[in-house]
Parts: C-alpha cells; sequence; structure tokens
C-alpha cells in the first residue's frame, strides 16, 4: 500500500444559497446577526405540485412551513444549458450550479 504525502488546500471563495433570500456569506451573516427567521409557508405553487404526489387522504389542508429557497431563479443560458434541459434537469443541480458560480466570482477568478 502506497501512501501519499499531504497536499495543502487552501478554500478562495465560498456560496451559499439558503432560505430566506441568502445568496452570500456577507447575506447570511446578516440574517443571522439580525435574528431573523426563514421559516414561512411553502410557496403556492411549489405546493400545489408537492400535494400532487400524496395521495388524496395525505394531502395537508394547508401548506406547511419551511425553510424554501427559489429554485426558478435558474439563468441556463448563461451555463450554456438549453432550456429543455434545464427542465428536465433536477433544481438541485440548477441549485448547486448557481453556488459553483458564486463561489468562484467570491475568489474573482471569473467576472460577472
Amino acid at each position: 500500500m502506497s501512501t501519499c504525502a499531504p497536499v495543502p488546500v487552501v478554500v478562495t471563495g465560498i456560496a451559499c444559497r439558503l432560505p430566506g433570500g441568502i445568496t452570500t456569506p456577507r447575506g447570511f451573516w446578516e440574517f443571522m446577526m439580525g435574528g431573523r427567521d426563514a421559516v414561512a409557508p411553502i410557496p403556492a405553487q411549489r405546493w400545489k405540485e408537492m400535494v400532487a404526489l400524496l395521495a388524496e387522504e395525505d394531502r395537508p389542508s394547508k401548506p406547511w412551513h419551511a425553510g424554501t429557497i427559489e429554485i426558478d431563479a435558474f439563468d441556463h443560458a448563461f451555463f450554456g444549458i438549453s432550456a429543455e434541459e434545464e427542465a428536465a434537469s433536477a433544481s438541485s443541480v440548477a441549485r448547486c450550479t448557481r453556488a459553483r458560480r458564486s463561489g468562484l466570482v467570491s475568489a474573482r477568478t471569473i467576472d460577472v
């Protein structure tokens, strides 16, 4: 079995997408320092799509409260993704792609 020497790693950028409209580390800090709460009713369209997947007897009468993030603001053209491909991909892919870009911008490695 071979071993490798440890290699130092430096984090040069940071990004986030959090409930409450938080899209930057500074926004997260300000949110926390302000003692705010990001729990709110699940957005109407998302709730409608979610309860449609449940059996009739399992459907709650009103939306739950949760910490949700905006998933409809993905700029597919910026990333060279067609509208059809974006619609077919998981929303988590879009969130991760936006967060990676924000991390690079934070590191000042790409122009915005």
